[in-house]
């Protein structure tokens, strides 16, 4: 059976700094987060058999970007 694994860490940080930047001044610079590839298909994997990939993140916008926290799905 296919093991495969989605990230979709773009998604939540996105959501963070949404719900961040609705409670901050609207006057102020935002931080915009984009990601070129945010999902990442891993295909067939043996059981128990370690996987890696890196997601490009980068802040298109004017403001700092924090990341507080990122998970994998």
């Amino acid at each position: 059976m296919p093991r495969t694994k989605t990230l979709l860490p773009c998604l939540l940080m996105a959501a963070l700094l949404l719900a961040a930047g609705a409670a901050g001044n609207p006057a102020q610079a935002q931080p915009a987060i984009a990601c070129d590839q945010p999902e990442h298909d891993f295909g067939k994997i043996a059981q128990g058999g370690d996987v890696e990939h890196i997601f490009k993140i980068k802040n298109k916008g004017k403001g700092m970007l924090k990341i507080e926290r990122a998970r994998g799905g």
